[in-house]
């Protein structure tokens, strides 16, 4: 399926929420989806697949805090993150809507979901972490060693930031050619903010110990009774796609859809798969 451009553009706004300073992006009109970046990610990366909801849907895509152009919170595990978004919802004056979190936004849509169930009309877990033990061998070595310090002078080394990202999209994407040059920049940027790079270390060792991905959620999965669409890479090298079959066999109402020739970076990597997938999905509510 083809998405075109000419979609209500999105636009930046800025919010305070209890002092913190959050801006998100928002596009079209309807009922409300909300985008959850992962680690390290801004609100910029769910773009192209803002472009595909906003024909139909309120999409609102947010800089978690701390990343981004956000202020930070003072914990940044998935269920403080988690608890902060819903009171950033009331704020903007959403009550209820559709969650679509992306590797660790995966696990704190499912925190959101789990705190208020009733309010969750919809979930999509796309490559999200929390679904099994693991992770990328260079991203546990990362969390758990000495080498997340050394990571945080990455901004002072002559193309630290350059050569740090291109680490990032040959784990994260099956053909790194594919990912946007916006993606890039806005990579390129955070890894040359040591204040950035430090609260991505932080949320990371939230959910990473030495033997690969802690506080796992699949023993909570049961208790989300919402219709829930887990979708992943089948070349994901972050996170297996395995974990996308442990995960649908946990969940009371799930769906799988598996994108080939795609790797843990769907939303920038392939948006369309990703609106294939998600658009028939919550047009199914």
């Amino acid at each position: 399926m083809e998405y075109g451009t000419a979609s209500p553009e999105a636009r930046a706004h800025r919010v305070t929420v209890h002092g913190v300073r959050i801006r998100f992006l928002q596009a079209g009109h309807g009922r409300p989806v909300l985008l959850l970046h992962g680690e390290g990610g801004v609100a910029e990366n769910w773009c192209d697949v803002m472009a595909g909801l906003a024909h139909r849907y309120r999409a609102l895509a947010v800089d978690l805090p701390g990343n981004g152009n956000s202020d930070p919170i003072a914990a940044s595990t998935p269920a403080a993150q988690a608890a902060f978004l819903w009171r950033f919802l009331r704020t903007i004056g959403v009550s209820g809507t559709a969650l679509v979190g992306h590797s660790l936004g995966g696990a704190v849509a499912v925190h959101m979901a789990l705190r208020r169930p009733a309010h969750v009309s919809r979930l999509v877990l796309i490559g999200s972490t929390g679904m099994g033990r693991a992770m990328h061998p260079g991203l546990v070595l990362r969390a758990a060693s000495p080498l997340g310090e050394l990571s945080l002078l990455v901004p002072g080394i002559p193309l630290g930031p350059e050569l740090l990202v291109t680490w990032l999209s040959l784990i994260g994407a099956a053909r790194p050619g594919r990912l946007p040059p916006t993606w890039w920049h806005s990579q390129v940027r955070a890894a040359s903010s040591p204040e950035a790079l430090a609260t991505a270390l932080r949320a990371q060792r939230s959910i990473t110990g030495p033997f690969g991905q802690r506080r796992l959620l699949l023993d909570h999965l049961r208790n989300l009774t919402m219709p829930t669409l887990v979708l992943w890479g089948v070349q994901d090298r972050v996170l297996p796609y395995r974990q996308a079959l442990r995960a649908v066999q946990r969940l009371p109402d799930a769906r799988l859809v598996l994108i080939p020739h795609s790797g843990h970076l769907l939303p920038v990597e392939a948006p369309g798969g990703v609106l294939d997938a998600v658009i028939p999905f919550l047009h199914a509510g």
